[in-house]
């Protein structure tokens, strides 16, 4: 995927030709294509930060969803898996997480609220700030 937004050797890649089209806010959605491939999406949003400096991200919740092995198993399960896909997507360092519809933004955002401030918690000992007052941090470790 880097290889595609970077572009071979004496080849304009997908960014570059992005900006020649005219897109001043690139976003770059890692793509997904089943379970085990949200570890690919995860290093591939590291590897575009480290590389690019766009804002990145991906949809990893679709997947899980259709997953042969979640068929049989509980509500509480599935929202676990959910929280496991999304927990690795945002640790990698993701902007954004496309999660399917609002309904399950109940379950969504308590989840990511938590993941962002145990990364601010850890980032606050090497000196980091949140920028705003009401990040989850204080909100969620007052």
């Amino acid at each position: 995927m880097i290889q595609i937004l970077k572009g071979a050797p004496g080849k304009k890649g997908l960014i570059a030709e992005a900006i020649r089209a005219g897109i001043e806010k690139l976003l770059i959605l890692m793509p997904v294509l089943d379970v085990p491939s949200i570890g690919f999406a995860a290093h591939g949003i590291y590897l575009a930060k480290e590389n690019f400096g766009l804002p990145t991200g991906s949809a990893p919740i679709g997947v899980v969803g259709k997953w042969s092995k979640i068929k049989g198993l509980e509500n509480s399960a599935k929202v676990a898996c959910r929280s496991g896909a999304l927990a690795l997507i945002q640790t990698m360092g993701a902007n954004f997480i496309i999660y399917g519809s609002i309904a399950k933004a109940k379950y969504i955002f308590p989840i990511c609220a938590m993941i962002d401030a145990i990364i601010a918690y850890h980032a606050r000992s090497l000196g980091i700030k949140p920028l705003v007052k009401n990040h989850p941090l204080h909100l969620m470790f007052a």
